[in-house]
């Protein structure tokens, strides 16, 4: 569904709140703080024992009034809920409690923190905000439709409860745990929300959002609750939205399925800023819902203004978090983690996890993945996160099209923005890191590119310590670090240079890792190093161990150059000695024109030939690039039909350069 559509949505279901029905609504006005009865309830007239309306009295005689009732203000003040009285009168039907009709209230039309309320309700003498006493409370069906407008509600053990049953009621202007001067007065939780369909602040134009801070437990309650949007406010911090006020957490659920939080369009965002809370900004467990246009850790002015747990928990299948829509993305940043997610199918997409200005990042991951399987992260940014910039931790994720560790301003050129840990970090099994025109960027990490302990995973045109274009992002460590017993990927078409170790390394890992049409250039290290200890020789029948069976590279047993030929020409004559016990055949042999002599990576591919028996001379003609006259050829093998281990790149190997005599015994031409 698109944002337009959405908003429209909302505004025709909001049609009750904006249009109360003449033919049976009753208007009561609030003259007194007092908290008195009402002497008659039903008769239509909000009176007092002393001939005047309380905001007590005029519950209990909306509560017993047909229709959709309305609650004005004809005095401004705090409205102090006696000890002897109690928590007020659950609402069960429809009432708008409009705080703007308060003498002196000027309306948010620039700013919400330009318009506090002017009527509070205080619960401190039912029990504050360590109590079970409830300021306004929503209760059944018949109550839906209600509205609550500009008012201020605080030390209540509950802010606002919207009970089970209730949809379609509106929460907005309010201050919920602050004082009009943004001073600290929080209820135990700010919103509770036990029902479906309703609307917690600003999600289209005419709207403007609640400040919802300093509550001890939560800003925002989700219980069994679907279906509802919670959009434009500021949680957490004072109502300017740059100092700290924090809630224990910002939003929390449980149970919460299919809501909406934060909502935007092509034009505007409609964002929270969920910051300076002592816990999480968000932690929901529920499946289906949508965080969207956030600001999650961020002041409104773009300043630092984290939150003291993770910016977004989800625990749950089928989440979103993110948008590749304009405006449809999250900033998160200054939390201890920034996403974390543990479920089934949920996507990231299009964030900012972490944000250029001032450097800000997070503590710990950037993006966690804790487990569950097929989820996807495609399209983020992510930056200057303490640990790893995405950390997959569940199987079969997909994470696609991201910005790791830099960025490419249109005007300065490329900025390093590094994650502390590795780029990404797998130790999951089966992920797809990178496919199809959809790989990743990945640079300036303090650890490796990318990480990974685990299994089955394909790692796939991705530009790992290099950018498309061919500039320096080098890594600190290795460009892919294949580690621990077990561990295998498969390493195809990427593009690894510029990093501080070696191209792709394998430790204490296992067989399996196919490495191949990959352009490695321009690292510190070797291109492919089996143990990490640099080159590997062969050895005889390749009947040593370790890391992709230390498979032996192939050998050149002669080759013929024509720079004369259009493409220029290398005719070559190869073999590899293995054994069928130590390799699986066939083995692809993988050919590639090498950076330079000293270094001999596997810079551009040239294509690949096959063996189907050990130690058999085969002859293989390549094309090479137009106006090649001469340079380095080095080679791989990998066994089990080009889908096994693969080896190190072998010693360059000189064509078409002058006086140069091979160390196998055949001239250059």
């Amino acid at each position: 569904m698109s944002p337009g559509i959405l908003a429209t949505i909302l505004l025709i279901l909001l049609a009750p709140v904006l249009l109360p029905t003449a033919a049976t609504a009753a208007t009561f006005s609030i003259d007194n703080t007092f908290d008195d009865h009402d002497v008659n309830p039903g008769n239509g007239v909000c009176a007092t024992a002393f001939g005047d309306c309380s905001l007590r009295a005029a519950v209990e005689e909306a509560n017993a009034h047909p229709g959709l009732d309305s609650i004005q203000f004809g005095i401004a003040g705090t409205l102090t809920l006696s000890a002897s009285q109690g928590e007020l009168p659950a609402i069960t039907g429809p009432l708008d409690i409009d705080g703007t009709t308060a003498p002196g209230y000027v309306g948010p039309s620039i700013q919400l923190e330009n318009a506090p309320p002017k009527v509070y309700l205080n619960g401190q003498f039912v029990g504050g905000a360590g109590g079970s006493a409830r300021g306004l409370r929503f209760v059944g069906n018949a109550a839906s439709g209600s509205g609550v407008r500009a008012i201020g509600v605080v030390r209540f053990g509950t802010g606002i409860s919207i009970g089970t049953g209730v949809n379609s009621l509106l929460v907005d202007s309010c201050y919920v745990g602050v004082l009009a001067d943004g001073s600290a007065a929080g209820n135990g939780q700010g919103i509770f929300i036990g029902s479906d369909s309703n609307f917690i602040g600003r999600f289209a134009s005419g709207f403007f959002g609640n400040v919802i801070s300093a509550n001890i437990d939560s800003g925002i309650s989700l219980g069994v609750a679907t279906n509802n949007v919670i959009a434009g406010n500021r949680i957490g911090t004072t109502p300017a939205g740059i100092g700290a006020r924090g809630n224990g957490v910002g939003i929390l659920g449980f149970a919460a399925n299919n809501n909406v939080i934060g909502t935007f369009n092509s034009a505007n965002d409609y964002g929270n800023v969920i910051s300076g809370n002592s816990g999480d900004a968000i932690r929901i467990a529920g499946s289906g819902n949508r965080i969207v246009a956030n600001s999650i850790g961020i002041a409104v002015n773009g300043s630092a203004r984290g939150n003291a747990g993770i910016g977004i928990t989800l625990i749950g299948d089928g989440n979103t978090v993110g948008s590749t829509d304009t405006n449809g993305y999250n900033e998160v940043a200054n939390n201890t983690v920034g996403i974390a997610i543990d479920g089934d199918g949920n996507e990231i997409a299009g964030n900012r996890v972490g944000v250029a200005a001032f450097s800000q990042g997070n503590a710990g991951d950037g993006i966690r993945i804790a487990g569950g399987s097929n989820n996807v992260v495609t399209s983020n940014q992510v930056l200057n996160s303490g640990a790893d910039g995405i950390d997959v931790g569940g199987d079969s994720t997909e994470v696609t099209s991201n910005t790791i560790g830099f960025l490419d301003f249109a005007v300065g050129g490329i900025t390093n923005f590094g994650n502390d840990g590795s780029g990404i970090h797998v130790h999951s099994s089966n992920s797809a890191i990178g496919f199809g025109g959809a790989g990743n960027s990945i640079g300036f990490s303090g650890g490796d590119g990318i990480r990974v302990e685990g299994n089955g995973s394909g790692i796939t045109g991705n530009f790992i310590g290099v950018t498309a274009d061919g500039r320096n992002i080098g890594n600190d460590l290795d460009g892919v670090a294949i580690l621990g017993i077990g561990s295998a990927a498969s390493v195809v078409a990427n593009s690894i240079a510029f990093n501080g170790g070696n191209g792709v390394v394998l430790v204490d890992s296992g067989n399996g890792s196919a490495i191949y049409s990959n352009s490695i250039f321009s690292n510190v290290g070797i291109g492919i190093d089996l143990l990490g200890d640099g080159p590997t020789p062969n050895d005889s029948g390749d009947a040593d161990v370790g890391p992709n069976k230390l498979q032996n590279y192939p050998v050149v047993l002669a080759a013929t150059f024509n720079p004369a030929a259009i493409p220029p020409q290398l005719a070559l004559e190869w073999t590899i000695d293995s054994a069928t016990s130590n390799s699986a055949y066939a083995i692809y042999a993988d050919f590639y024109l090498a950076d330079s002599e000293g270094s001999g990576e596997g810079a551009t591919y040239i294509g690949s030939d096959f063996a189907i028996a050990p130690n058999v001379a085969t002859l293989k003609s390549f094309n090479l690039p137009i106006g090649t006259t001469g340079g380095h050829l080095v080679m791989t093998a990998t066994d089990g039909g080009g889908i096994g281990s693969t080896s190190e790149f072998s010693p360059p190997m000189a064509f078409g350069i002058s006086d140069t005599i091979f160390a196998d015994g055949f001239d250059g031409p």
